[in-house]
């Protein structure tokens, strides 16, 4: 997985999206959209992540959505009962430290 987003374009992208007013980011999951994730949570917008079909909540590649995602959706086709698996989700979200930009 080489692909990887030019971040000044990326940067200025987004910069403008904030002077628009633009709130939300949604991203998906491809691995090169994680280097934009704390471009946008510097830039104070809100990320959404769709982390698709979770089979377990530690997964180590979706932390990073996981740690800078505002909102998360996800099935959890794989459970038959998706309580735990709903409430793991703070808990790693609080482990992983990520926070918005100050003020």
């Amino acid at each position: 997985m080489n692909l990887s987003p030019d971040i000044d374009i990326c940067k200025a992208i987004l910069t403008k999206a904030v002077l628009t007013a633009t709130n939300l980011i949604h991203f998906n999951i491809p691995n090169w959209a994680r280097l934009l994730l704390p471009v946008v949570k510097y830039l104070g917008l809100t990320i959404a992540c769709d982390i698709q079909d979770v089979t377990i909540a530690t997964d180590p590649y979706h932390q990073g959505f996981i740690g800078y995602a505002d909102f998360l959706f996800f099935s959890a086709s794989n459970y038959e009962e998706p309580a735990p698996l709903i409430t793991a989700f703070p808990r790693l979200k609080a482990r992983a430290g990520y926070r918005r930009r100050p003020g």
